[in-house]
C-alpha cells in the first residue's frame, strides 16, 4: 500500500509532462506566429515571395498560406474561415471604414461649410472694395516673390504665368498708354523677363515658357516677311513661319547642345530642342499633306514635292544623326513624327478601291509597321 502511495506521485508528474508537451506540441506552429494580423499578412507576402523565386514549392506555399488564413481567422473572432482576398483586404476595409475617418470626413465638411460662408460674408464683399491698383501691386509682390524669393520650381512656373497675368492687368489699367501695340509690348517684356528667371533659378520650367515666347515672337516676325510670297505661300503664312521659326530654334539648340553647357546656356537646351523639334515636325508633316494645298488654294502646288522630300530627309537626320549627337528629344519627337508621316504618305499612295486592294493594302501596312517596330527595337530605338 505504501508502495502504491509512493508511486502516484511520480505518476502524476509523468502525466502532467505528458499533456504539457503534447499540449505545447500543438501550439508550437501558432505561438511562433504574430499576434496582429497586420503582421500576419507580411509573413503571407514573403511565403508568396519565396514561392516566386522557386525556394518553396507550390504545397508547401499553399500549406503555410492555408495556416495563416486559418490562425487569422482566429484572431479576429470569425467563425468561418476568411477567403484570400476577405484576409489580404482586412486591414484596408477597417482603415477606411472607421470611426476616426468619419469624424475626420465630417469635420472636414464642416469646415468647408464655414470657409464657404466667411468667404461670402466677409471676403467677396471686402475684395471689390480693394482697388485695381492696389490689386496689381499685390500681384507685383507676389510675382516677385514667386519668381525669386522661392526655389520650388513649379512656384516659378506659376510665378512666371500670374506675371504674365499682371501685365495684362497693368494694360488694361493704362499703364503702356493707348497707343501702344499691347501684345508687342507684353511680348517684349516676357523675353526679358523670363529668360532672367531662368537663368537666375536655373529653372527649366521658366526656360520652357521662355523659349515658347522666342518662338511666338519669330512666328510673328515671320509672318510678316513678303519673302514666304515670293516662294508660294500666298493664302497662308501661319503654317510655314510657324515652321520656319522652329527650325530656327531647332538649330540653335542643337549648336547649344555641342558646345559646353554653362549657367547661361542649361535652361535653355532642352527647351529649344523640344520646342522646336515638335513644332517644326508638325509643321512638315502639315506641309508635306495633299489637303493643305487643298484648302489653301492660292498656294503653290508644286512645294508638296518638295516638303515631301524635307520631310523625309530630316526625318532620316533625326533617327540616325540625332543618336550620334546624343540629342534624345530629337531622336524621340523626330522618329516618332516620321513613323506616322510614312504611316500617312502609305495611305495616301496606296489604293483602295475594291476588297482585293483594300486587302492587300491593309497587309502592306501590317508588314510596314513589324519593319518599323523590327528596326526600333533592334538598330534605332527612337520612336
Amino acid at each position: 500500500m505504501f508502495e502504491i502511495l509512493r508511486f502516484l506521485p511520480k505518476l502524476f508528474i509523468f502525466f502532467y509532462l505528458f499533456t504539457t508537451t503534447i499540449g505545447s506540441n500543438s501550439n508550437d506552429k501558432n505561438s511562433l506566429l504574430p499576434k496582429s494580423i497586420d503582421e500576419l499578412k507580411k509573413y503571407y507576402e514573403v511565403i508568396e515571395n519565396l514561392e516566386q523565386r522557386g525556394i518553396l514549392t507550390q504545397q508547401q506555399a499553399n500549406d503555410e498560406k492555408q495556416l495563416y488564413i486559418e490562425y487569422g481567422s482566429k484572431l479576429i473572432g470569425k467563425d468561418k474561415l476568411l477567403t484570400r482576398k476577405e484576409f489580404l483586404e482586412y486591414g484596408k476595409r477597417l482603415s477606411v471604414i472607421s470611426f476616426a475617418n468619419i469624424i475626420a470626413v465630417f469635420a472636414g465638411f464642416i469646415a468647408f461649410i464655414a470657409g464657404l460662408f466667411f468667404t461670402c460674408i466677409f471676403v467677396i464683399p471686402n475684395i471689390t472694395d480693394i482697388p485695381a491698383t492696389t490689386w496689381e501691386k499685390i500681384f507685383y509682390f507676389a510675382d516677385f516673390y514667386l519668381t525669386f524669393m522661392n526655389s520650388n520650381s513649379w512656384l516659378v512656373f506659376l510665378g512666371c504665368l500670374t506675371f504674365l497675368a499682371t501685365l495684362i492687368l497693368s494694360h488694361s489699367l493704362g499703364r503702356f498708354g493707348d497707343e501702344t501695340s499691347p501684345i508687342g509690348t507684353i511680348i517684349h517684356i516676357l523675353m526679358i523677363s523670363w529668360p532672367i528667371v531662368a537663368v537666375y533659378q536655373q529653372s527649366y520650367e521658366a526656360g520652357f515658357l521662355a523659349i515658347a515666347i522666342l518662338q511666338f515672337y519669330c512666328f510673328i516676325h515671320a509672318n510678316q516677311q513678303d519673302e514666304l510670297v515670293v516662294f508660294g505661300f500666298t493664302r497662308d503664312r501661319i503654317c510655314p513661319a510657324a515652321t520656319l521659326s522652329a527650325f530656327c530654334l531647332l538649330v540653335a539648340g542643337i549648336v547649344l547642345h555641342m558646345i559646353p553647357a554653362n549657367c547661361l546656356t542649361i535652361p535653355f537646351i532642352r527647351p529649344l530642342l523640344f520646342i522646336g523639334a515638335l513644332v517644326y515636325f508638325i509643321g512638315l508633316a502639315v506641309l508635306s499633306s495633299k489637303s493643305y494645298y487643298k484648302y489653301c488654294q492660292n498656294n503653290d502646288r508644286r512645294l508638296l514635292p518638295l516638303f515631301e522630300q524635307i520631310t523625309l530627309f530630316s526625318g532620316l537626320a533625326s533617327t540616325f544623326l540625332a543618336p550620334v549627337l546624343g540629342i534624345p528629344f530629337i531622336v524621340g519627337i523626330g522618329g516618332t513624327m516620321f513613323v506616322l508621316w510614312i504611316l500617312k504618305k502609305y495611305i495616301q499612295y496606296a489604293k483602295w478601291t475594291g476588297p482585293d486592294s483594300i486587302f492587300l493594302s491593309l497587309c502592306g501596312m501590317g508588314l510596314l509597321l513589324y519593319v518599323l517596330a523590327y528596326l526600333n527595337k533592334t538598330f534605332l530605338r527612337g520612336f
